[in-house]
């Protein structure tokens, strides 16, 4: 666990960060989503924190976005999970 000055000065530093950082659990849900993930999708941190990250995701990815992470969890074998690939997302507005 980070000290409280520790996650402090950590979401200072995201809050600056050019590039838009969103941070997922193990669940798929949104734990970090920094300002500029706010101003990338068109949502704030506290409309999408604790919500599913299939949220910024286009069909059929937001569909099968659970299942990669359930079959992860099952067998601790990643497909798709923790692999560096590019992929579309989706703003609030529906773009893409």
């Amino acid at each position: 666990m980070i000290s409280p000055p520790a996650a402090h000065e950590f979401k200072a530093l995201l809050d600056v960060a050019v590039d838009a950082v969103v941070i997922i659990d193990h669940r798929g849900n949104i734990e970090t989503f920094n300002r500029a993930a706010e101003d990338l999708f068109g949502y704030t941190a506290d409309e999408v924190m604790g919500a599913n990250v299939g949220l910024l995701m286009p069909e059929p990815d937001r569909g099968r976005h659970d299942g990669y992470i359930g079959r992860y969890l099952a067998s601790g074998v990643s497909h798709v999970i923790g692999i560096g690939r590019e992929v579309e997302a989706q703003r609030r507005d529906g773009s893409t």
